[in-house]
């Protein structure tokens, strides 16, 4: 199950990616340790620092930068990061609640955007949902987990979605780099292209829920038999949240 999950949770290389980026957008840097041969780094926190102390709960014992290491085991005095440690929660914190925060030309965590990249061969169009679910069993839970879903307009003017799903989206969210300057409102344009193609066509969420929900079904029925537990019934709530709405343009468009 936890190799099932690894794709879409990320691994070590993808934490490092996501500090390093992160990092750098609150004023703080991600450099490689002298003489670390890349197995250390050392983490400024820029702006972060109070709330990385905090997540750590020491008041002191902490100095910065931090020496930090992602993969295998850490030079000496190096703390590996993983996905849960309390650098990494802190950070991911701070990203969310500035992406969330719908402050007026924040573009450093814009939850919309377009691009020129040589990623695509059609406009294509990247969302990153949330999707909730309530599981009964025993009793009653709710669940939630983020999907990435990429769409092109397929030959009949509907949507054609990426294959296999999420794995393709975040293969193009890793991917994709600009390699031409767009101006304001173009970027503007594309994502709204990207909006009304969702608005225009009916029950566009129905097979992203559908499959989703019927792989987190066949998890719990794989791990309830083990433990010998009645089935569990999931029920999603429709439609998913669209957090995220990225235009990817092929650079020989036009």
């Amino acid at each position: 199950e936890l190799r099932e999950m690894e794709p879409a949770l990320g691994g070590a290389k993808d934490v490092r990616r996501f500090i390093a980026n992160a990092i750098q957008r609150f004023n703080g840097e991600l450099r490689a340790s002298a003489g670390a041969d890349g197995a250390a780094f050392d983490l400024f926190p820029g702006d972060l620092e109070s709330l990385i102390l905090d997540r750590m709960n020491v008041a002191g014992g902490v100095s910065f930068p931090m020496r930090v290491a992602f993969e295998g085991v850490p030079p000496a005095g190096a703390e590996t990061l993983g996905r849960n440690h309390p650098v990494v929660d802190a950070v991911s914190e701070a990203a969310l609640a500035r992406a969330l925060s719908e402050s007026e030309g924040d573009t450093l965590f814009a939850r919309s955007g377009a691009i020129v990249t040589d990623a695509v061969a059609a406009r294509t169009a990247v969302l990153i949902l949330r999707l909730r679910y309530l599981i009964k069993a025993e009793s009653d839970q709710f669940a939630e987990e983020i999907v990435c879903a990429a769409f092109q307009r397929g030959g009949g003017g509907g949507l054609r979605w990426l294959e296999p799903l999420d794995k393709a989206a975040l293969k193009l969210l890793q991917d994709a780099v600009p390699v031409a300057n767009m101006p304001q409102s173009e970027r503007r344009e594309h994502v709204q292209w990207a909006l009304d193609a969702l608005e225009n066509e009916d029950g566009w969420h129905k097979g992203i829920v559908a499959e989703r929900a019927a792989a987190l079904a066949e998890a719990h029925s794989r791990l309830r038999k083990a433990v010998k537990s009645a089935k569990a019934e999931i029920t999603p709530h429709e439609p998913p949240d669209i957090i995220g709405a990225y235009a990817l343009i092929p650079s020989g468009a036009g």
